[in-house]
């Protein structure tokens, strides 16, 4: 396919209301306040998605740093920005907590996404809005790690597994309070090779976090992440991943020819190579072409293309829903056979969270009956 197919076909890019609300949020001249004045003249400030809700506290940052007047949205759009403020601060004293035991305790912790990214890249806790704090530690360190976030209070969302959590790449655990941490084994789900982890550790790079001196990911595997993570479809528009790339093509130095190998280690040169023209189109026109056509020049399936699409559209269907799960399941198996002794059946009697897989064709049956009464 070409990338403008490609593109056609993707259904998680932000759409035009979207678009202005991220160009108020991003532009630095009149052009972002011609896109706020279109946006607040078509959008109901009460019924937007989370996604844009999530956008509110850079907007009102970017507008007034411009000396635009506050008004009655741009005003809620400060109590937004107020929240997230004290939100993100009550998340980080109790993830504090946690780093410092695991620091204490020698287990190596890599901070991902959003912190890192508020503190040094948006340097404003507030127009990055955190749901959660997102820490990687190795498979060695698992079990320890979970003790450690069990003993303060933080238990797992969904039950664990033992015999599958090596093949999830992440594991989100919350509090009494409602704050969460997600626990990674793996930086992205399309990789989850215990060996290959080591390549994010090896340039991983210290920052301080809450007075702690703490490793995150450097500047072109968090672009990396951020692309991965935030062009696959989310049931909260993820269109923040547009900001996120273009805070750290802005203020980090990205080695290009590290981007590209992981591109190829990985096979996902499809979505990364798509992401960048899309982004270079619309929101970020530093993008240096010779990346695009290096990545455009990897050797790619059309099965890669096939997964690119699958990922990036809301889920429609029981075919569609096995489909997509075989993608994640190929992934697993092909990178970590040593540890990954399960059939697909086995993969989704699990992520279906049924008794066994002799009910799989009573799931399938009772989706597809949904579907065919629902059009009547």
């Amino acid at each position: 396919m070409t990338i403008d197919t490609l593109i056609s076909k993707v259904k998680s890019w932000p759409n035009k209301d979207q678009t202005l609300l991220l160009k108020a949020a991003l532009s630095k001249d009149k052009s972002a306040i011609e896109a706020w004045e279109q946006w607040c003249s078509k959008v109901d400030f009460e019924n937007t998605d989370n996604g844009s809700y999530r956008l509110y506290p850079l907007v009102y940052r970017n507008l007034t740093d411009m000396g635009v007047k506050s008004d009655t949205t741009l005003e809620r759009c400060k109590g937004v920005y107020r929240y997230y403020w004290a939100y993100s601060h009550q998340l980080f004293q109790k993830s504090e907590v946690i780093i410092k035991e695991l620091m204490d305790a020698d287990i190596p912790v890599l901070i991902l996404k959003g912190t890192p990214l508020a503190l040094n890249y948006y340097n404003n806790l507030a127009t990055r809005p955190l749901n959660d704090i997102d820490i990687m530690v190795s498979h060695t360190h698992k079990t320890k790690t979970i003790e450690i976030l069990e003993r303060n209070g933080f238990h797992a969302v969904f039950p664990i597994l033992k015999e599958t959590f090596s093949w999830e790449h992440a594991k989100g655990f919350k509090n009494k309070d409602g704050f969460e941490i997600d626990l990674h084994l793996s930086l992205i789900a399309e990789n989850l090779n215990k060996e290959y982890q080591k390549t994010y550790w090896d340039q991983a790079e210290l920052f301080e976090f809450q007075g702690l001196k703490v490793l995150t990911t450097c500047a072109t595997d968090h672009l990396f992440h951020t692309i991965i993570h935030g062009v696959r479809h989310n049931d909260l528009s993820p269109i923040r991943w547009i900001v996120d790339a273009k805070m750290i093509l802005d203020k980090g130095t990205i080695d290009w020819e590290r981007f590209i190998t992981l591109a190829k280690e990985n096979k996902l040169s499809v979505a990364l190579v798509t992401s960048l023209v899309y982004l270079k189109r619309h929101f970020i026109t530093t993008i240096p072409k010779e990346v695009i056509d290096k990545l455009q020049q990897i050797p790619h399936s059309r099965i890669e293309e096939i997964e690119f699409i699958s990922k990036n559209k809301a889920l429609q269907g029981i075919i569609h829903r096995i489909q997509t799960q075989w993608f994640y399941y190929s992934r697993a198996s092909t990178s970590n056979s040593y540890y990954f002794p399960f059939s697909f059946l086995t993969y989704l009697k699990t992520k279906w969270w049924l008794p066994s897989i002799a009910h799989i064709p009573l799931y399938i049956g009772k989706a597809l009956w949904r579907i065919t009464t629902s059009k009547d």
